[in-house]
C-alpha cells in the first residue's frame, strides 16, 4: 500500500476533512489533496505528525506506521 493511499484511508476512517487534517499537521488542504493524489509525498516533520496523530485518535491500530 502506498502513502497515498495511507493517508486518505486513515482520513476517511477517522471522519476528517482534509483541512481538518491539514490543521493538524501544519500544511494546507491542497497539500493533503496532492498527497492523497500521490502528487506529492510528505516531508519527515509532517510524516511523523501524522504518525503521531493517527497512534493518539486509533490506539492500536497502525495504518500510518507500516512507511519504511
Amino acid at each position: 500500500m502506498d502513502i497515498a493511499t495511507l493517508i486518505k484511508e486513515y482520513r476517511t476512517k477517522t471522519g476528517m476533512t482534509q483541512q481538518e487534517l491539514a490543521d493538524k499537521v501544519f500544511v494546507t488542504r491542497q497539500t493533503i489533496s496532492k498527497w492523497e493524489l500521490g502528487k506529492s509525498e510528505p516531508d519527515n516533520v509532517s510524516l511523523e505528525l501524522l504518525v503521531k496523530k493517527q497512534t493518539d485518535d486509533v490506539t492500536g491500530l497502525s495504518t500510518l506506521v507500516v512507511i519504511d
